[in-house]
């Protein structure tokens, strides 16, 4: 039971310890030439490998007493949502700030643009947290059959900002890419240019792996074809 969820989430815990510590050894070398996005990024790995172990922990812990995934849910299920939660709003929030140039182009973002970010940020947050909780509320039930009208309206008043601010961040931070790209070959800093267009190819990338796996996973979920025959 669980049985093939436990050495993922083993491994990618046991990588991402090991990678938190060969990068925080690699800062200690080079604390005279950090910047403020090696603490960034070295947060949201500490924020991963937390999530990493709660899920660790909750499918062993399934898998040992033999319980279902609900209801009621493994003590450790609600953490490892939260971290989840928390480590996509920190990615997307650190995506957003060096997309705006901060670190790399410019020291600190202040005004506008800050109060955004921070705004956009603690709504995703807050957003995440409250669809994935009313998501396990209508897991205690039977089948959706059996939902009343108000809690179904509940879901759907959750899903939609949830997937709003999904969109709201890729197109922001594309946007911002864009922005300063241009802003820097105007300059004429050709390095700083370089880097980020290897970055907005990155993101590019990560976009269209996204894309496939999210249409992969409907079709199957629809059962538009089947990944095996019985």
């Amino acid at each position: 039971m669980y049985f093939g969820e436990i050495p993922f989430e083993f491994v990618r815990f046991l990588f991402l310890v090991v990678f938190v510590g060969l990068f925080g050894a690699f800062m200690r070398r080079q604390q005279a030439h950090l910047l403020g996005l090696h603490w960034a990024v070295l947060a949201v790995l500490v924020i991963e490998a937390i999530e990493a172990m709660f899920w660790f922990a909750t499918y062993a812990g399934m898998n040992t007493s033999g319980d279902p995934e609900c209801c009621p849910f493994p003590p450790a299920y609600g953490a490892a949502v939260t971290f989840e939660v928390l480590r996509q709003a920190a990615s997307r929030t650190v995506l957003v700030l060096l997309s705006l140039g901060l670190w790399v182009v410019r020291d600190r973002i202040e005004g506008q643009e800050l109060w955004s970010v921070v705004g956009i940020s603690l709504s995703f947050l807050i957003v995440g947290i409250g669809y994935h909780a009313t998501e396990m509320e209508m897991a205690k039930t039977k089948s959706l059959q059996e939902l009343t009208e108000a809690e179904q309206n509940d879901s759907n008043l959750w899903e939609l900002p949830w997937s709003f601010l999904n969109v709201l961040f890729v197109g922001w931070i594309f946007h911002e890419l864009t922005g300063m790209m241009n802003e820097l070959k105007s300059r004429g800093q050709t390095y700083k240019l370089s880097m980020y267009i290897n970055l907005g190819r990155a993101f590019v990338g990560i976009l269209v792996l996204w894309t496939v796996v999210f249409l992969v996973s409907f079709f199957v979920w629809t059962g538009a074809f089947r990944l095996s025959q019985a």
